[in-house]
């Protein structure tokens, strides 16, 4: 995955949260070239090759006064991320997918 992927994924994962501290730590030492004969998590393919498979852009985001993660919707409207999955009901059930299929 290059550069641009990982962060994407990181972005993605700050509105759903779906990745371990270890998975966020892995793409940051990836992107700085230090993550040594280290392998990407189920989770980090997984997210990689679904946003690669339906083409997904992650949203702009902002932190607003009250220091809440905001995302833009299709509307150009700003949402509180604690409904980003509402909004994508196509990654929630991927996710519940992955989750179901891991256990």
């Amino acid at each position: 995955m290059n550069t641009e992927t990982l962060h994407e994924i990181l972005a993605l994962d700050s509105l759903i949260g779906f990745l371990t501290w270890f998975d966020r730590a892995y793409l940051q030492l990836t992107q700085l070239g230090k993550q040594g004969e280290l392998e990407p998590s189920d989770r980090i393919l997984f997210l990689g090759n679904w946003m690669e498979r339906t083409g997904f852009i992650v949203p702009r985001t902002k932190y607003g006064q009250e220091r809440m993660l905001y995302f833009q919707n299709k509307y150009e409207r700003w949402v509180l991320a604690d409904q980003f999955l509402l909004h994508h009901p196509e990654l929630a059930k991927a996710i519940n997918e992955f989750k179901t299929s891991a256990l």
